[in-house]
């Protein structure tokens, strides 16, 4: 977090030469600035799945990816409305995450875990967006 007007402070391995010190890079969507080498660390030190995300805003470039532990999601249809959708019945869904051991993958192997608030329900129109947000990918993910 040195000014950008200046040299990275940052001497880790991985950066590139020297002369790239006070190089400055701005990240697309979010526009935010960054020494060229505080990104190369931050991406080098981040997740190993090709995704960065930028410390400021949490905007992430790239694909998220984890290693969530396995769970079940069921949902089923309730005779009840949702405030604001009077003419619809209501989708609830059921996320479940069970305690368990934790695999080779995760950051403490043989270790039990946790899924602390679990399990979790999500309420949703029965109606044809309610029913693509139900069909989209995951809405959360466990961390």
């Amino acid at each position: 977090m040195e000014p950008l007007g200046g040299p990275s402070g940052y001497k880790g391995p991985g950066v590139g030469p020297v002369s790239r010190a006070e190089s400055v890079g701005r990240l697309a969507q979010c526009g935010h600035q960054y020494h060229f080498q505080c990104l190369v660390a931050m991406y080098n030190n981040g997740n190993k799945d090709g995704s960065l995300q930028c410390p400021t805003c949490k905007t992430i470039y790239g694909v998220k990816t984890g290693n969530q532990p396995a769970g079940k999601m069921e949902y089923h249809i309730i005779p009840h409305s949702l405030p604001g959708h009077p003419d619809c019945k209501t989708i609830r869904i059921i996320y479940n995450i069970p305690p368990g051991i934790q695999g080779p993958e995760h950051p403490n192997p043989g270790k039990p875990f946790t899924a602390r608030g679990f399990p979790r329900h999500c309420y949703l129109p029965d109606s044809e967006k309610g029913r693509k947000v139900n069909t989209a990918r995951p809405v959360f993910t466990v961390i």
